[in-house]
């Protein structure tokens, strides 16, 4: 699998909250990058997934550090939006898990086709 597609697949699964696909696409994610001889901090990936913000910006100054990002959190359910330069968004309950989307949407864009 290639790994835009991956990505996409793991954005559908955090979206959908399925803790098991969610684990092994994490791996996988893991596995290619350091195949790659690149780090995908997964550890951070899984932990922002369950709710960590430290883990989310930990993720995130490691993938994308030269982005900003802007949490927004809002006193009602289901309002927290995390906005990363380029116009990548991600919506949620839970701002770690939304600033997870945001991530990984921005990591797809970035993604060469094929």
């Amino acid at each position: 699998m290639k790994r835009k597609q991956a990505l996409a697949d793991l954005i559908a699964e955090v979206e959908a909250g399925d803790d098991a696909n969610v684990s092994s696409l994490l791996r996988m994610l893991a596995s290619k990058a350091r195949d790659e001889g690149n780090i995908w901090p997964s550890h951070d990936a899984d932990k922002a997934y369950r709710g960590s913000l430290d883990a989310a910006k930990l993720l995130h100054v490691a993938v994308l550090p030269r982005h900003y990002a802007q949490v927004h959190m809002w006193p009602v359910p289901e309002m927290c939006r995390v906005d990363i330069g380029g116009g990548h968004t991600g919506r949620g309950d839970n701002p770690a898990r939304a600033w997870l989307l945001a991530i990984l949407r921005a990591l797809h864009s970035m993604e060469p086709e094929a």
